[in-house]
C-alpha cells in the first residue's frame, strides 16, 4: 500500500542535491512514490477556516485535528507551542498562481474527534504505537483571518497518544485507526456519526482536513460515487496528501459518513519545471476512498466503546 502521510510529499518533488526545493525538472514517476495521493475534481471547493460561509460547518471542523510530528513542535514558551513547518509554494516547487502558496505546512496527516478523550484517523498515519507515540494531536490549526497564519497553537490545544485502541491499513479496504489521547479534550465537541443506514450514490458531501499539511481546509462540492466495494465508498473530494483521516461529512445531514484514506496523484509536472494541481472532471479520474464510518463504530463496538 502507498502512504499518504505529509513528509513524503517532499520526496515526491526533491531534487536529487537540493532539499525541498525545486531549480529543474524532474520527471514524474510512473507509480507515485507519495501514494493515496488526492485531486482536485472540478472547481477547487477548498476554502479557509474564516472563509466558510455555512457556519454550522464551519462549528464542525472545529473538532478536527492535526497529525504533527512531535519532533517539529517546540517546548512551551509563554503557553503556546509553536511549530517548524515549511513553506507550501517552496518545499514543494510549486507553479504560480497554486492556491495557498504562501501558506507553510505543519501536519502529515489529519484526523477528527469522536469522543472525549477519542480521535479517528487513517490507520496509515498512526500504524502502531511507537508512531503513535511521536506524534502531537493539534486542535485549532486554522486560518481565522486573511494573512493571519498559524505559526503556534496554546499549549492546552496540543495532546499526545496515551493508546492506539486500533489501526488497520489494507491497500484496497478499510483504513483506520483510533486513538485514545492522554487527557479529555476540552473545548471542541465530538463529532456525530451515521449510526443507522449508509451513504447513497449522490450524496453531497464535505471534507475537513489538512491538505499537503496546511492549516485547515473545509471542501464542499463533492458526491459519492460509488459503494459497491467493501469497508469504503469513492467520492469526488477535493484532497491531497495530507487529508488521510479527515472527515467526510454528510453537507445535508451533517453526519460523518466517513474517513479519507486514498485516491488520485495531486500534482503533475509542467514543461516550465514547476508542480501544479492535478485536476480531473467531477466524474473522472479513479475517485477518492472513503472509509465508511461503520466500520469504526462496529470496531468501537467491538472494544466496549
Amino acid at each position: 500500500m502507498k502512504s499518504k502521510r505529509w513528509p513524503y510529499a517532499l520526496a515526491a518533488f526533491a531534487l536529487s542535491v537540493v532539499a525541498c526545493s525545486k531549480s529543474q525538472l524532474v520527471p514524474e514517476p510512473a507509480q507515485s512514490t507519495r501514494g493515496n495521493e488526492e485531486v482536485i475534481y472540478g472547481d477547487d471547493n477548498r476554502s479557509d477556516y474564516f472563509d466558510v460561509k455555512d457556519l454550522a460547518i464551519r462549528a464542525l471542523s472545529e473538532s478536527t485535528v492535526a497529525l504533527m510530528s512531535s519532533s517539529q513542535i517546540a517546548p512551551e514558551v509563554n503557553g503556546l507551542r509553536t511549530f517548524k513547518g515549511a513553506n507550501y509554494g517552496t518545499s514543494l516547487g510549486l507553479c504560480s498562481g497554486e492556491r495557498f502558496a504562501e501558506q507553510n505546512t505543519g501536519a502529515f496527516c489529519s484526523g477528527f474527534l469522536i469522543a472525549d478523550d477519542l480521535i479517528v484517523t487513517a490507520g496509515h498515519c498512526v500504524p502502531d504505537l511507537k508512531s503513535c507515540g511521536e506524534t502531537s494531536y493539534v486542535f485549532g490549526y486554522r486560518v481565522m483571518a486573511p494573512g493571519i497564519l498559524p505559526l503556534s497553537a496554546p499549549a492546552s490545544e496540543v495532546y499526545s497518544c496515551k493508546e492506539l485502541l486500533h489501526s488497520q491499513a489494507p491497500s484496497d479496504g478499510a483504513d483506520f485507526a483510533i486513538v485514545k489521547l492522554d487527557r479529555k479534550v476540552k473545548n471542541h465537541l465530538p463529532l456525530p456519526m451515521r449510526l443507522n443506514g449508509d451513504v447513497k450514490i449522490g450524496d453531497p458531501l464535505t471534507v475537513m482536513g489538512y491538505p499537503e499539511g496546511l492549516p485547515l481546509k473545509v471542501a464542499d462540492g463533492a458526491a459519492v460515487r460509488t459503494i459497491s466495494k467493501p469497508g469504503f465508498f469513492v467520492a469526488n473530494t477535493d484532497t491531497y496528501g495530507g487529508n488521510s483521516g479527515s472527515a467526510v461529512i454528510n453537507s445535508t445531514t451533517r453526519l460523518i459518513e466517513g474517513v479519507l484514506v486514498r485516491g488520485e496523484k495531486d500534482f503533475e509536472w509542467t514543461p516550465a519545471g514547476c508542480a501544479r494541481s492535478y485536476r480531473c472532471k467531477d466524474t473522472a479520474c479513479r475517485g477518492e476512498d472513503i472509509t465508511r464510518i461503520g466500520e469504526i463504530a462496529k470496531t468501537l463496538t467491538a472494544l466496549g466503546y
